[in-house]
């Protein structure tokens, strides 16, 4: 079984995906990691589906299409659905990333389309719209349950 952890930056991922490398003994890999030139002779789907006991930390690299079709694995996608696009901004100057007001609205254009699609095609999709650790640790508690079944 793996644990796909996919979203944009800023949205808690990575940390996520290490906590649930420490709590369950997952490896951690991001989409950074995987070589170049293992994707230019097979897809991410087909390294994902190849792979076991791992937890992949991923940017919007997949289509909830694509991650509704893979065997074997937990997927949750994380997004900024109904975060207020000031209240977006100033997290990320609180964290000392330069954004754009732009930006911020792109990100959560992003996230409602990903949102949406994830409803469709009936994959996890968590709104970061309140405190991470809390969000965070419903997610964990999921992931203990689905593990257990």
């Amino acid at each position: 079984m793996n644990i796909i952890i996919c979203g944009l930056k800023g949205t808690g991922k990575t940390s996520l995906c290490k906590e649930i490398e420490k709590e369950y003994g997952f490896n951690y890999i991001n989409d950074y990691t995987i070589c170049d030139d293992f994707l230019n002779k097979y897809s991410l789907l087909s390294f994902i589906e190849n792979r076991d006991n791992y937890c992949i930390d991923l940017h919007y690299s997949l289509s909830p299409k694509k991650l509704s079709k893979l065997k074997n694995c937990i997927v949750y996608v994380l997004g900024f659905a109904s975060v207020n696009q000031n209240t977006l901004f100033e997290l990320f100057s609180e964290n000392g990333e330069t954004v754009t007001l732009k930006q911020v609205k792109r990100k959560i254009k992003l996230s409602l389309k990903f949102k949406k699609q994830c409803e469709k095609y009936d994959v996890n999709f968590i709104d970061i719209n309140r405190d991470r650790k809390e969000i965070m640790l419903e997610i964990l508690n999921q992931i203990k349950a689905e593990i257990k079944n």
